[in-house]
């Protein structure tokens, strides 16, 4: 993923931190080179902001998921607070706020409890947990298992077969493999998936799932949610009927339900296009 002066402006970057950008990269730069940059010149406030930006983004393009953990995982030298181990199996764990785990290696644990926690992980089998608000985890190899309580957390997962988990409100949750599995309590959790086979669920008011990828299902329990789904695939959403709660069920080619676009639930009970497709 490449950063450039338009995202920054599209982004709402600070005038000091954008000025620091283009006389850096005055013709952008992969999210990488411009992480390392950052970390060299001690700004920490910019890079945490950064990341949530860019974590953001894989909400829209899952895909960018493994550009976002190969930066967490480069590491700059002599950067103290960066704890990173290549081994397989490894166990990481921080209590202190803005704390930053990486691990390549397989089967790793990772574990932090405070709030503006970074957690990333390449190996396949990983397990990332987060107890504090505004926490980040990433994580590209398969059969990752990610989970976050804290609010306004962003999960990421490449991987396939990888389950993310949120329980805090204002959640982020993307996943760009095949047969990854995506839950969010909270209130106003965004979901999005683009592997195929995938499902969807969330329990809080005004949430949004895009299952994208082929045969996927999504379902929201919370009243005042969207959800789409991508060929071959299914959602339901629910609704109040004078108190009663009903679920409208979209099926993908059906009663003109369209492949990954955003339904809501009207007055009627009727599937109606949503006013935040893109």
């Amino acid at each position: 993923m490449k950063i450039t002066k338009e995202l920054l402006r599209k982004w709402d970057a600070c005038t000091e931190g954008y000025k620091w950008f283009i006389q850096k990269f005055p013709l952008g730069a992969p999210v990488q080179e411009v992480v390392a940059e950052l970390r060299l010149d001690s700004r920490g406030d910019d890079e945490r902001w950064l990341f949530e930006k860019v974590l953001d983004y894989c909400i829209h393009d899952p895909a960018a998921v493994k550009e976002f953990v190969t930066a967490v995982l480069e590491p700059v030298e002599g950067d103290e607070a960066f704890n990173l181990t290549s081994g397989d199996f490894s166990r990481l764990a921080a209590s202190g706020d803005s704390s930053r785990l990486a691990a390549s290696g397989d089967s790793s644990w990772l574990a932090a409890s405070g709030n503006y926690s970074r957690l990333a992980a390449s190996g396949g089998y990983s397990q990332l947990a987060a107890s504090g608000d505004c926490s980040q985890l990433a994580a590209s190899g398969d059969c990752s298992r990610l989970a976050a309580s804290g609010y306004g957390s962003r999960l990421a997962s490449s991987g396939d077969r990888s389950q993310l988990a949120a329980s805090g409100y204002s959640s982020r949750l993307a996943a760009s493999g095949d047969f990854s599995q995506l839950a969010a309590s909270g209130y106003g959790s965004q979901l999005t998936s683009s592997g195929d086979c995938s499902r969807l669920a969330a329990s809080g008011y005004c949430s949004r799932l895009a299952a994208l990828g082929k045969g996927s299902v999504a379902m929201a329990a919370g009243l005042d949610s969207c959800a789409s789904a991508g060929e071959d695939g299914a959602f339901a959403l629910t609704w109040k009927d004078q108190g009663r709660v009903r679920i409208a069920v979209g099926i993908v080619g059906e009663n003109g339900v369209k492949p990954n676009t955003l339904y809501e639930v009207d007055a009627q009970g009727n599937l109606v296009e949503s006013s935040q497709n893109p």
